[in-house]
């Protein structure tokens, strides 16, 4: 038979206990979100920068993309990959670290950046912005 002492001390740790893993899951979802909430900025930072360099000739789509905008495309840790297509699905342009690979289009015109999840070339996780521009 269980004392009122044991019930008590019972109650006190389960509900402490659930209270902190509320208090934890929380943190982690508000954290994440922040995290995921500044790498867009940076990924949309990019895609601008890519767009300012980005002009419409005669020959099409014409970019100069400085080394400066992607430094880490030979880096094996974290490197990054860029693709650009014209309307119509035609490449434009990539980096030289995709390879023979490709990043996944988003064939619709973007009013606002669009960010989603990727698998990337290197079967690793990524994030991938899609910018319209017009």
């Amino acid at each position: 038979m269980k004392s009122i002492h044991q019930q008590l001390v019972q109650s006190i740790l389960a509900g402490f206990g659930l209270l902190l893993l509320a208090g934890g899951l929380a943190i982690y979802f508000f954290t994440r979100l922040a995290l995921l909430s500044d790498f867009d900025a940076g990924l949309r930072t990019k895609a601008l920068a890519v767009m300012a360099q980005t002009e419409q000739g005669a020959a099409g789509i014409q970019v100069e993309l400085p080394d400066t905008l992607f430094p880490g495309g030979n880096d094996r840790v974290f490197p990054q990959y860029y693709e650009l297509w014209q309307t119509n699905g035609i490449r434009c342009m990539r980096s030289a670290a995709l390879a023979e690979a490709d990043l996944p289009f988003a064939p619709r015109p973007l009013n606002t950046p669009v960010y989603w999840n990727i698998d990337l070339p290197d079967d690793r996780d990524g994030r991938a912005v899609g910018v319209f521009l017009l």
